[in-house]
């Protein structure tokens, strides 16, 4: 379990979501360790690097949420800080993982929760981003929401 903190190498999904699946479903010192190897995994100040790749790749829906709630973290804490390029990739990369979702109709039904705790994460992004450096979200929204029936519910929500 440990290998998921190694930064220095790729991530390795499958054992990611193995210590998020014994997290969530083992018992006794399996569960401890894993807790306390997500907790360290969490407070490294390189987990946000991560978070892409985990919401690409996973088919776990808790390592999917673990990975927005990471990005959630980076966005209250460090948001400013972080370079005009890395900010615009990460907001841009939740709102197209959103429309993604939206448009999937199946998606859209059976990730419901997944794509609220993504709309809420880029709610966090607009309250730090709008109007000062993200000025088109309105028309941006409206724009996207012609995609869809699905993504425009979205929106609205």
């Amino acid at each position: 379990m440990e290998g998921i903190l190694d930064f220095n190498n790729d991530l390795d999904i499958n054992l990611f979501d193995q210590v998020i699946e014994t997290l969530y479903k083992g018992s006794g010192d399996s569960q401890k360790k894993a807790q306390e190897i997500l907790t360290t995994f969490k407070s490294n100040q390189n987990a946000w690097t991560r978070a892409d790749k985990i919401l690409t790749l996973s088919n776990n829906p808790q390592s999917k949420f673990i990975a927005l709630s990471i990005l959630d973290e980076l966005i209250k804490t460090k948001w400013k800080a972080l370079p005009d390029d890395q900010r615009l990739g990460i907001r841009n990369f939740i709102a197209s993982m959103i429309i993604s979702m939206c448009e999937n109709d199946d998606q859209f039904v059976s990730q419901r929760a997944l794509i609220s705790k993504s709309d809420l994460t880029l709610v966090q992004i607009i309250k730090q981003d709008w109007p000062a450096n993200w000025p088109n979200f309105i028309p941006e929204i409206v724009q996207s929401s012609r995609a869809g029936f699905n993504v425009c519910e979205n929106n609205m929500f």
